[in-house]
């Protein structure tokens, strides 16, 4: 005779909306934060880091990304032709479909 369930732990907890077996892990236990790491964006607004790198004009803003500082929000405009990207390569996008197509 088995002791095994024929159902999941935690199927069984979302139908009796209870966390039968104290998991951290149930879906019932509410976060503080949002799935995933969403969570961390807020935090990373309010790092030292992060405004001294945002109020510093080091960095040349692409004419393709649109940047509000007050708000902390960047936006992607358009898609970068291969002439606005600001490395000295010479871009050859059929040997990089032929490299992937194998």
């Amino acid at each position: 005779m088995s002791s095994k369930r024929d159902e999941p732990k935690y199927k069984i907890n979302r139908r009796l909306a209870v966390n039968l077996w104290g998991r951290p892990k149930s879906p019932l236990n509410r976060r503080e934060y949002g799935p995933g790491q969403h969570g961390q964006r807020r935090k990373a607004k309010q790092m030292a880091l992060v405004l001294e790198a945002a109020s510093s004009g080091e960095r040349d803003v692409p004419d393709y990304v649109e940047i509000d500082h007050d708000r902390m929000r960047g936006r992607f405009i358009r898609a970068p032709k291969p002439t606005d990207v600001p490395y000295p390569v010479t871009m050859e996008p059929n040997l990089v479909i032929e490299f992937y197509s194998r």
